[in-house]
């Protein structure tokens, strides 16, 4: 057995991506990293265990602790071939545990290594889940505040600083679009196996986005496969308003330009805000 396409979530925190990693996850014939191998990342044959006989559960995680130790062996150690070769084996018999046959993972910091992923999985293929800068924005001025006290809780490009002086909703943008603008060059790249779908469309037409997103990811989408997360599935929602007003978004525009227009979608501009966005259609989306 070889390590088929594996499916890799790349998009920057707050944008949606546990849902879309719920969607794929679900399906049964794709495999994921659990709680157990977030707890015991040195011992994938002792996480397996407690995961199949139900002492750990079998919940999808981002297994950062897994991640982190593959890519500085991949980079210092083993090399990149190696230490493929030696995670894929992982993967796979965690896959033949299951049943099955595919693989996804989800981490926020895959929209920094898409070409270190690119190298270590040739076949791989990348999904992004674009959603409008304003309640991505807030979103993570309330994860900071949740998580530090205060703060932006989010994706940076390396090198990232923040300008001092500078409004945190401004920040939050500017972080924000310098990161799509690292996925904009990866999907450029790598063409028919790089997927945007946006957040909002899956929130407004699940059952048919899913279906697409299936297609893409080349999975059967029979009726008996096609499950939906219903509980994680909401409407849209104005909450974020409540966090950046009128003024601060009216800011944050005149701060970054047009340059936000490619990440506006028009299910947030009817909302009233205006705004004028352009819903940007890379070469593979829908």
């Amino acid at each position: 057995m070889s390590l088929d396409r594996p499916i890799f979530i790349v998009s920057p925190a707050r944008t949606g991506t546990s849902l879309l990693y719920r969607c794929i996850g679900d399906h049964p014939l794709v495999g994921y990293l659990a709680s157990a191998d977030m707890t015991f990342p040195a011992y994938p044959r002792l996480a397996r265990f407690l995961t199949r006989v139900g002492i750990c559960k079998d919940s999808k995680r981002e297994a950062r602790r897994v991640w982190i130790p593959f890519h500085n062996i991949s980079c210092v150690k083993l090399g990149v071939p190696a230490a493929a070769r030696k995670f894929s084996r992982r993967i796979e018999a965690m896959l033949q545990s299951k049943g099955a046959t595919r693989f996804v993972a989800k981490l926020p910091e895959f929209c920094r290594k898409i070409p270190w992923l690119d190298e270590c999985f040739p076949d791989a293929l990348f999904l992004q889940t674009a959603r409008d800068w304003r309640p991505t924005v807030s979103s993570m001025l309330v994860k900071g505040e949740m998580m530090f006290g205060g703060g932006i809780f989010g994706t940076r490009r390396r090198g990232f600083v923040p300008r001092a002086g500078e409004p945190e909703e401004v920040t939050a943008a500017r972080q924000l679009l310098e990161v799509n603008a690292l996925l904009k060059a990866e999907r450029d790249r790598l063409g028919s196996r790089f997927l945007v779908l946006w957040y909002e469309d899956l929130c407004t037409d699940p059952a048919a986005k899913i279906e697409g997103l299936f297609r893409f990811c080349d999975l059967p989408a029979r009726a008996g496969f096609l499950r939906l997360p219903t509980e994680e599935i909401r409407p849209l929602s104005d909450q974020w308003r409540a966090i950046l007003t009128p003024e601060k978004t009216a800011a944050v525009r005149t701060a970054l330009g047009d340059d936000l227009l490619a990440l506006e979608h028009p299910a947030i501009n009817a909302g009233g805000e205006g705004g004028g966005g352009a819903h940007f259609s890379p070469g593979h989306a829908f």
